[in-house]
């Protein structure tokens, strides 16, 4: 496997994803979401696909007038015969002021 490409094409799934999220687009923030999702957080534990779109619209997109969501550096980890995982550390501005 040539990881440069690979790294560089689950990076663009990520990048993709935030976008999708900074523009409160709820089709395609969940578009790739599993049916047995979880979502949690300091604030909110939902399980299902269905229950996880409703919390992100209800709760988070529905109750902000703006978010951005900035990537500061992204991390890869893979294992032999296992997907990779990628680990973000990001700033998000709600409203415009940083969370």
């Amino acid at each position: 496997m040539e990881y440069t490409h690979h790294y560089q094409t689950q990076a663009n799934i990520v990048l993709n994803y935030f976008s999708a999220f900074s523009d409160k687009d709820i089709s395609r923030v969940s578009r790739d979401f599993a049916e047995n999702i979880t979502l949690k957080d300091w604030e909110i534990y939902r399980s299902g696909k269905e229950d996880v779109v409703d919390v992100i619209k209800e709760e988070i997109f529905d109750k902000v007038e703006s978010i951005h969501i900035f990537p500061v550096s992204m991390h890869f980890s893979h294992e032999p015969m296992q997907s990779t995982t990628v680990t973000c550390k990001i700033d998000i501005l709600i409203n415009g002021s940083v969370l």
